[in-house]
This record gives C-alpha cells, structure tokens and sequence, in this order.
C-alpha cells in the first residue's frame, strides 16, 4: 500500500455500498434517484411564476418535506468529502473531478440562457465586445451568480415584457457548492485527513460558526447568496456522517422507513408548514433540518440501486435548465396547467440532452488516471 494511501484507509473501511463520485467506489446506492427528487422539489418550488398555485395539502406535504436545497446540501457534503478522501492525497485530482461534476453543464446552461437573452433583444451583441464584458462573462463562467459578476462589472441588461429577468435564478447554489469545494480541502488539510476526529472536530466547529452566521446575516445580501458560509452547516452535517459512516452506516442502512417515520411525525405533530430552511432557521426548522439528512442517508441505502439512474443522472440538468425553459414559455404566454404541462416534459428533454452530449462524456474523462495513481478504495 502507498503511503499517501495508508492514512486514508480508515474513511473506506467496508464501504463497499459506496458511490462512485471520483474516488473509485462501487456503485450501488440511491443518490442519484435523490438528486432527481431534490431537483424535482426545486421545480414544484418555482411553478408559481406559471401562475399555478399547488393545493395547500400539496405544498405542505410535498414540497415542504423533500427540500431540495437542504437535500442538495447533504448529499454533497457526503459524496464531495468522499471524493476529497479517495483522492489519494491528490488535490489536482480532487479539483478536476469537481471541475468535470460542475462546470461542462453549467456551462452548457449559460449558453442556453445567452442564446435566449439574445434572441429576444436582452443581450444586445455589440455589448458583449463592450470594455468590462469579458469581466463580467468571465465571473459567470467561473461562478455561475450574475450576483458576483456584476460586483466585477454593470452589464447592461434590456429587459422587457418576454423576459422580465434572469432566467439563472436557480444558479445561486452553484457559486455556494463551488465554495464548499473549495472549503473543504482548506479545512482537511492531510493532517486531518489522517485524523478524523480532529477533521470532524474542524468540521462541526466551522459548522456551528456557520449556523450561528446564517442567522445573523441578511437573505437579501451578497453574503447569503453567493457565499457558502452562510450554509456550511448543512453541508457539514454530510460531511461528518461521511467520516464516520463505517460505524454509523447500520442506523441509516434498511432503516428509510424508521427515519421517515421520525421526520413525518415531527413535522406534523408540531404544526410545521415549511419543513427544513436553509435561511434563519430557528429549532424545529434545525431540528427538521437534521431529521431530512437522516432520510437522504438512509433512503440512499435503503433498496440500493431500485431506480439505477447512474448511466442517466439528468437531476443537475433538470436543476440548471428548468429556469430557462420556464422562461421561455412565459415569454410565448403558455401559462397555467397548460404551461406546466410543457414545463416538465421540456426540461427532461433539456436534461437528457445536457446529460447525454455535455455531462457524461466529461464525467468519463474521471476515470482516465495517469497510471501511477489507484483509487484508494482499490488499494485495501
């Protein structure tokens, strides 16, 4: 064994259930069925701009429950942490492999979103050769928030009746997820990756530090939008469950029904109508919070592999595109059940084409290691 490997082994044990996400592992888990429904709740979340209103039952059964943000947040807390720990030491690995999870559909996005800017009169071309676009285009590439890329530059937009405004308004968890991949090897350096009480130590301490900033901060501000820190703590929560998850797996492994159970119980005998917040939070909110990450966890190894969405994760490309297309069919005034009718068809479609030709094709070039490095999980 490697000697780079040697204090990583702790963090694979016998986790031989666990998802391929750049560290070599096997396969077998619901976390792509989650993302799915994560991004599925995002888009009930935003079908109010087509004028329909869900039943109240609806909104507090459904999309109060299944959170998608806070979902989002703890399965990569999970699975990004697993990745950082499988990557042998190797942070130009660990980047990269988040770079290729990230950036080709997003990008992908940002085209979608600029050719239909253009084509009705918002983006007008003379101004993207304007000084300070190439600034301000750049900082979208790179983050994914017209929020940071207009600090670096005004570009101007001419809005109109069609398109009212940015159609990128999901994309604000993208400049907070890069942030948390950034974060995360700052606060595991290799001494506390070899030490995970010590990692789990920074980790929740950084956690409660973050918990107590969400409070405290503006949600109409930079800081909440654009900054991971303000909601660290939830991606904290993945993160732990993941250090430790060959002592903790057998309460969550088989277990969805019992956590379901906990988390329908408290959510309705305490008269909750929003479920987990990822905003100002007060305790049943955290509480909830907590209980929805024992679900995630649990449902993902809970029936591993009943819906095998690995060879067609579309949850990102539904996340990105639906935005966009909900965009579109408000500026040709297709509204109502009508409008939602084509909404959710469309941004499959979108997403299987953003998924087949964009994101796997770059997710395979993860697997192409240089020789000399073995996923660590090859290696025990």
């Amino acid at each position: 064994m490697s000697s780079n490997a040697a204090g990583y082994c702790w963090t694979v044990g016998r986790l031989g259930s666990q998802p391929s996400d750049g560290g070599g592992m096997i396969h077998k888990n619901n976390f792509d069925l989650m993302r799915l429904i994560a991004a599925a709740d995002v888009v009930m979340q935003h079908i109010g701009h087509l004028g329909v209103k869900l039943p109240s039952w609806a909104s507090i059964s459904v999309v109060s429950l299944a959170t998608g943000v806070p979902m989002f947040f703890v399965i990569s807390g999970f699975l990004v942490t697993g990745s950082l720990l499988a990557s042998d030491g190797s942070l130009k690995r660990y980047f990269r492999n988040r770079a290729l999870r990230i950036y080709p559909g997003l990008w992908f996005n940002l085209l979608f979103i600029l050719s239909m800017l253009i084509a009705f009169g918002v983006v007008q071309i003379p101004t993207l050769f304007a000084v300070g676009a190439v600034e301000f285009w750049t900082a979208i590439l790179a983050s994914g928030s017209i929020i940071l890329a207009d600090r670096t530059h005004s570009f101007p937009f001419y809005w109109n009746d069609a398109v009212k405004f940015w159609p990128g308004g999901a994309l604000w968890t993208i400049s907070v997820e890069l942030g948390f991949y950034l974060l995360l090897p700052l606060l595991l350096p290799p001494v506390a990756r070899s030490r995970r009480w010590l990692a789990a130590g920074t980790l929740g301490g950084c956690g409660i530090a973050s918990y107590a900033f969400n409070g405290m901060v503006p949600t109409d501000s930079i800081w909440f939008f654009a900054s991971p820190i303000p909601h660290f703590w939830i991606f904290a929560i993945g993160a732990v469950a993941r250090l430790f998850w060959s002592e903790i797996q057998a309460a969550f492994e088989g277990k969805f029904l019992f956590w379901f159970a906990i988390y329908l119980t408290v959510h309705f005998v305490s008269g909750d109508q929003y479920g987990p917040a990822y905003f100002h939070p007060g305790p049943l909110a955290t509480s909830l919070t907590f209980l929805l990450a024992g679900c995630v966890l649990s449902f993902a190894y809970t029936w591993p592999g009943v819906i095998n969405l690995h060879r067609y994760d579309i949850s990102y490309g539904v996340y990105l595109h639906h935005m966009p297309v909900l965009m579109l069919l408000l500026a040709f005034d297709f509204r109502g059940i009508v409008g939602v009718a084509i909404l959710l068809p469309a941004t499959i479609l979108a997403a299987a084409v953003s998924w087949i030709f964009i994101e796997r094709p770059a997710l395979a070039l993860k697997h192409q290691l240089p020789k000399e490095q073995v996923p660590v999980s090859q290696l025990v």
